[in-house]
């Protein structure tokens, strides 16, 4: 606002400073355009006369120019002829004479004579190509230089005037801003954890401040979504992790007081075994879900053959299929599949998907393409499973989701959800689609990062 005030003011100064030099210009121009056309008037009546250089020659009865001083010269730059009685000094006529001896063409020159300041010029006579003498006529700037002087002082207090009046404007709208900033960082203030639900109240506040206020509002709406997820995300794990803990309590104390024979003990422990480890899935879970954030940070990105790792999960999938009887395909086509970021995390995401395809698939086949077109990679994943009822297809890459019809199997509802965040955070994406009964298929793509 500050800098805005101060260049308000320097431009005034300098649209002064122009008019100002705009006006002198115009108003010396067009005096000094006079001048030229009254000298060339007295000259083409003298031009093929002869000036004695010992006597006075009238030429002012032909001449009509009152208000103005004409002086003839002789080429020595003495007066021989003037339109009327002047008081001259030496230094005038000392002036004179070295105009006379200097310019030899039109000169302009100030003079002061009898209390007036005069614009003079002077305009040689020749004859035969021979300078016979000059032609010296002046007339009074006293009433232009009185008018100029009157606009620079108006235009000097008007100056003043606009500056105070720039100086008044921008200190209310400041004080306004000012309270309008008080008044949104109060109600900033009272915005808690505990209160993000509420959003800023911006009526009757400029736009600028209303803008300000919803930029606010829809921070706020991120925090708040954020906490909501966070906090579910909480209570998700909580849940995940009650229900193992809960067995193992109740297996341990089942044991203690009713175990008498060794083979009580045993079946305690290896439920025990199973659902500590359940607890650990989940927990591994949790943490891979949680470090996806951060993968660009402290985790070595390089550009890599997406190729091998894709074939090495068409290993591990094709064992898995072939434990279930399903019929699985590989089906590469081109090469040089170039990304760039991490391929342990890549992997871990493009794996999660295709074992999933195999986990929910009891009969029928699997099939696996990579492929590239237009400058994106393509990885799809298809199978013959379950499917994904319609109404849950944009749910099951939330955390800990799982659709009704995958009850029965085992998992936390992470999976996915971990190879979307992996994915996305290298610039990737993933997306499904899914009937029931038919399978499902999931697409990947990568931007691929040309070979260096």
């Amino acid at each position: 606002m500050v800098i805005n005030v101060i260049v308000s003011c320097f431009l005034i100064i300098i649209i002064a400073f122009v008019l100002y030099e705009t006006v002198n210009y115009t108003i010396y121009s067009r005096f000094e355009s006079d001048l030229t056309s009254n000298a060339k008037s007295i000259v083409s009546i003298m031009e093929n006369t002869t000036i004695p250089s010992n006597s006075k020659v009238i030429y002012f009865n032909q001449v009509n120019l009152p208000g103005y001083l004409i002086l003839i010269l002789n080429s020595s730059g003495q007066i021989i002829e003037e339109s009327g009685k002047i008081s001259v000094t030496s230094n005038f006529l000392d002036k004179l004479s070295n105009v006379a001896q200097k310019y030899h063409s039109a000169y302009f020159f100030k003079e002061h004579i009898n209390k007036d300041n005069l614009l003079m010029l002077s305009i040689p006579i020749y004859e035969n190509k021979v300078l016979d003498g000059f032609v010296v006529i002046g007339n009074s700037t006293n009433i232009i230089d009185n008018s100029l002087s009157v606009l620079s002082v108006y235009l000097i207090f008007g100056s003043i005037i606009f500056v105070f009046l720039i100086f008044i404007v921008n200190y209310y709208f400041v004080e306004k801003v000012i309270e309008s900033i008080d008044e949104i960082t109060s109600q900033i203030i009272s915005i808690t954890g505990f209160k993000l639900n509420q959003r800023l109240m911006s009526t009757g506040f400029d736009q600028e401040i209303v803008a300000l206020a919803e930029e606010f509002n829809k921070l706020f709406d991120r925090l708040e979504d954020t906490f909501q997820r966070e906090s579910a995300f909480i209570n998700d794990v909580a849940h995940e992790i009650k229900t193992p803990l809960a067995i193992i309590n109740g297996e341990g104390e089942m044991a203690l007081s009713k175990g008498d024979e060794k083979r009580d003990y045993v079946k305690a422990i290896k439920s025990i075994v199973i659902e500590t480890k359940r607890i650990e899935k989940v927990l591994n879970d949790v943490l891979s879900l949680a470090r996806t954030k951060y993968l660009n940070k402290g985790i070595e990105n390089v550009q890599f053959d997406l190729y091998p790792v894709i074939f090495d999960i068409a290993g591990d999938v094709n064992v898995l299929s072939n434990a279930k009887n399903i019929s699985f395909k590989f089906s590469p086509r081109g090469k040089n599949f170039y990304v760039f970021g991490n391929r342990d995390s890549i992997r871990k995401a493009i794996s999660n998907v295709a074992i999933n395809a195999v986990k929910y698939t009891k009969t029928g086949s699997i099939n696996l393409y990579l492929y590239k077109k237009s400058s994106k990679i393509y990885i799809i994943v298809e199978d013959t499973g379950i499917g994904i009822k319609k109404d849950d297809l944009y749910k099951i890459f939330n955390r800990f989701y799982r659709s009704k019809n995958s009850n029965k199997f085992k998992g936390a509802g992470l999976g996915l959800a971990i190879s979307k965040s992996i994915i996305e955070s290298f610039g990737g994406n993933i997306s499904v689609d899914s009937t029931v009964g038919k399978g499902s298929k999931f697409t990947i793509t990568f931007t691929e990062s040309k070979k260096t």
